[in-house]
């Protein structure tokens, strides 16, 4: 039997079992022991590796392994904004390789996180498949937010020169972050950003999903700025304190627009 929620999404029995599992597994692998993963957000602040000069990295990648986190408890809980799911894995998936062609170097995110992705986009198109948006009639279909949009346009332009600038960091000559994919992860960090954000707006069901996890990846990174303006990657107190402001002002504009264009891409039959 299906169940419908309120964007319309039917998840079978089934589909719900698939997609708890394959959550299940996610939350174990992003958790994991506590000096990886998730945990790292929160005791990256305070670690001594080579003295202290990796703080900043550990917190971001930190960041994204509690997203991850996130993003199972998603597939477990709210098994109907799963394409949300799938839309942040995505971003993930293409935001290393990215990174990894751009600082010209190849560590194990270029290859794991497009894996994942692929099985996290194959668990939902299976649990999903007749109700993707692409499916549906076309006067079932969103007009894409031109208010989300504008804001991740707006916030990708010094995203952009970030991350180009970490790349090429990665390219050159350092190598205490630079053996360790820092550098390269910092500008995945900003492309994933950017990514997530033009999923968001095409407000796909389950669209809050990569929203969400946008905001919360450029707050996490301005505010570890502004701590700690002096670790490498970090943009300092000014820059940092503007991440911040950038992404409480991309959640209002998110939340703006749910409630005045609640309309996702598959509605319930009237």
């Amino acid at each position: 039997m299906a169940q419908a929620n309120g964007n319309g999404i039917r998840v079978s029995t089934r589909g719900r079992i698939g997609l708890g599992v394959l959550g299940l597994v996610i939350v174990y692998l992003s958790a994991g022991p506590p000096d990886f993963g998730a945990f790292m957000l929160f005791n990256g602040w305070s670690s001594d590796l080579d003295g202290g000069a990796h703080q900043l990295h550990i917190v971001v990648r930190g960041a994204g392994g509690f997203l991850s986190v996130v993003l199972g408890l998603v597939l477990i809980l709210r098994p109907d904004w799963a394409i949300g799911v799938a839309q942040s894995a995505v971003a993930t998936g293409i935001a290393y390789p990215i990174a990894g062609a751009l600082g010209l170097f190849l560590w194990p995110p270029v290859v794991i996180y497009p894996v994942v992705a692929l099985v996290v986009v194959g668990a939902v198109y299976l649990a999903l498949r007749g109700q993707l948006p692409w499916q549906q009639p076309a006067e079932q279909r969103p007009v894409p937010s031109l208010p989300i949009l504008a804001a991740t346009a707006i916030i990708a332009i010094p995203l952009l020169v970030f991350g180009l600038n970490e790349a090429a960091l990665q390219r050159g000559p350092e190598v205490l972050h630079g053996d360790l994919g820092h550098w390269a992860g910092a500008t995945a960090m900003s492309f994933k950003f950017i990514i997530m954000g033009l999923f968001a707006a095409l407000k796909w069901p389950g669209w809050r999903v990569p929203a969400w996890g946008a905001a919360f990846t450029l707050f996490t990174f301005g505010l570890a700025s502004l701590l700690m303006p002096n670790q490498a990657s970090s943009v300092g107190e000014v820059w940092g304190s503007l991440a911040i402001l950038a992404s409480i002002a991309f959640v209002g504009v998110v939340e703006l627009e749910g409630r005045l264009f609640p309309r996702t891409a598959v509605q319930p039959a009237a």
